[in-house]
């Protein structure tokens, strides 16, 4: 099995970019992670792209809850019960077992340092991880590079980068960019159909 490669895939694809007018940053960002995630073993294409679309749009309408996230956007626990429905939707679509898990998978203390070491180590691996950035942001996104000071974004609204001093993971804090546990995801391409 040949494996995935973020970096490559950052190259070589662009992102699918949302709208001016809508808040579906967290639908996009988990088909933009899935599209990098798979690459270059699957191709995700362009009416692969919109089935996954529409499932995560007819999931939200029997949530009652689709004009809500395309005016506001969604909170973090209905954008990851969506994922998970958007995620089954392309293990069905590509024949491959994908997973999506928390960030941080254990209740110890949420500190900056170990967030920070656990997104490199998850991009080391080839996984998309995919954030909501809280904050000045208000935004989900796909990090899925870094360099010794910046997270490399792979991101709908253009964004291409974001200062790793940035981040901070308590409202008291005085940084841009808050990170909270329920909003932080790894998409992880388990294997081969």
């Amino acid at each position: 099995m040949t494996g995935t490669d973020l970096a490559r895939a950052t190259r070589e694809l662009k992102p699918l970019e949302q709208g001016d007018l809508d808040g579906l940053c967290g639908l996009y960002a988990i088909i933009n992670a899935l599209r990098i995630a798979v690459y270059p073993n699957r191709i995700i294409s362009s009416r692969m792209c919109g089935q996954l679309l529409d499932c995560g749009l007819a999931f939200l309408g029997r949530k009652r809850k689709l004009r809500e996230a395309i005016v506001y956007g969604m909170d973090n626990g209905l954008w990851l019960a969506m994922c998970e429905a958007v995620v089954a939707e392309a293990e069905a679509l590509l024949r491959v077992r994908l997973i999506l898990q928390p960030l941080m998978r254990d209740d110890r203390a949420w500190h900056v340092p170990e967030v920070i070491r656990n997104i490199r180590r998850n991009l080391r691996q080839n996984r998309a991880v995919i954030i909501c950035f809280e904050g000045k942001l208000e935004h989900y996104s796909v990090i899925a590079g870094h360099t010794a000071n910046r997270l490399n974004l792979f991101d709908s609204a253009g964004c291409r980068w974001i200062h790793s001093t940035s981040l901070r993971v308590s409202a008291k804090i005085r940084k841009p960019h808050l990170v909270s546990r329920e909003g932080a995801s790894v998409l992880i391409y388990a294997s081969l159909g």
